[in-house]
């Protein structure tokens, strides 16, 4: 229940279709997902014993009213094809955080990385958010071109990510 009240306090936020809010019950698809872009969190994150990964992303969305992570999935319930975790007010009231988006790769290449980030866009923008932030590992030269073809620019350093924003209006 204290759960519940926390995360009212966030604005209210409606995630396009196919995005499924992770909870408790969603940690074997969550956990599925994570093992499935294992190359992806061994490249950024380093760690190849994935099992850990995807419940701390849950329990980090859990503890933090302002965080939502997302199964990404076909409408049929089949499998998730992806994750996204957003972090709304963040850093500032109506500006938000994307800390992760990530597909399983028989799905990357295919649109679905601009379809989903897109929509999720339009709909912080609808909700009243500002701006959009996040960070790119140094390394990853590839999702840094693909922000910078959604509209993002580069607006800093911090720690070696390279952090990139956009405004919503």
């Amino acid at each position: 229940m204290k759960q519940s009240l926390q995360r009212k306090k966030v604005h209210l936020f409606s995630a396009p279709a196919g995005a499924l809010l992770a909870d408790e019950r969603a940690l074997p698809r969550l956990t599925a997902c994570v093992r499935a872009c294992g190359d992806y969190f061994s490249r950024t994150t380093g760690e190849r014993a994935l099992q850990g990964v995807a419940a701390r992303l849950l329990s980090d969305a859990l503890a933090d009213p302002s965080r939502r992570l997302y199964l990404l999935q076909n409408d049929d319930g089949s499998e998730p094809w992806g994750l996204l975790d957003l972090a709304l007010d963040t850093p500032v009231p109506r500006e938000a955080t994307l800390a992760l988006l990530v597909l399983v790769p028989h799905r990357r290449g295919l649109g679905l990385g601009r379809e989903t980030a897109e929509a999720f866009f339009a709909a912080l923008a609808d909700a009243g958010y500002l701006r959009v932030r996040l960070g790119v590992a140094r390394g990853e030269s590839e999702a840094a071109h693909f922000w910078a073809a959604l509209g993002m620019w580069e607006c800093g350093e911090d720690g070696g990510v390279r952090l990139f924003e956009m405004p919503l209006s």
